[in-house]
């Protein structure tokens, strides 16, 4: 006698909570991707406050670390009620993303809100195959806006060392460089890892390092 259709989602729904090493599982590729959308979040609201908006002097925190002039409120929050929304279609005005694109880290901010707000009940669902390949999608994208930004504002073109050389895909910021090596550490290709921390404990031994 097979399990119904119910029955077996049923039963699924119950190894998602109380098989250990599925629910560790879950709970990790969740807790990665909440990661995930919350450093591009961060990211492409912190480089648009940046470029648009003032320092507030008297501020104690990131919350009111900038002050929204009217340029910012024109060339930025016009463009969605969504505040990150806003500063990706901003992106995306700027070919940086394409509107595919945009569509994927929206689908991926709902998933984020359901893995947040519905945590138990995205548990007992499980983390499917479609999440992980929004998941893979969306850190690709991170890496395409970080590398485009890096490329196209950090350093302006008559100040790019060896232009010739330099590759927009490999112009990484630090948070960007440091996802990369722990995304080598969690899929097992971390033998560059293993190399950089010999470095490093080597120049700490030799106190090149502080």
């Amino acid at each position: 006698m097979t399990l119904s259709e119910d029955q077996e989602k049923n039963f699924k729904a119950l190894e998602n909570i109380l098989s250990k090493e599925t629910v560790t599982g879950n709970i990790f590729q969740m807790s990665f991707f909440v990661m995930i959308f919350e450093l591009l979040k961060h990211f492409v609201d912190e480089r648009l406050k940046e470029l648009y908006c003032e320092i507030n002097p008297k501020a104690i925190d990131y919350k009111n670390k900038y002050i929204e002039n009217d340029d910012y409120k024109k060339s930025v929050k016009s463009l969605d009620n969504n505040s990150f929304l806003a500063n990706i279609k901003w992106f995306q005005n700027h070919k940086a993303i394409s509107l595919d694109e945009y569509n994927i880290i929206d689908n991926a901010r709902k998933r984020r809100n359901a893995f947040v707000h519905e945590f138990f009940k995205s548990l007992t669902e499980g983390f499917s195959q479609d999440d992980v390949a929004l998941l893979i999608k969306l850190s690709s994208i991170y890496f395409k806006v970080d590398s485009w930004w890096n490329y196209n504002y950090e350093f302006p073109d008559e100040e790019i060392p060896e232009p010739e050389k330099v590759r927009l895909e490999n112009c990484h910021g630090s948070e960007a460089f440091a996802l990369q090596l722990m995304l080598d550490a969690i899929t097992g290709d971390d033998n560059k890892n293993v190399k950089l921390l010999d470095e490093i404990r080597s120049r700490l031994n030799e106190g090149q390092l502080q």
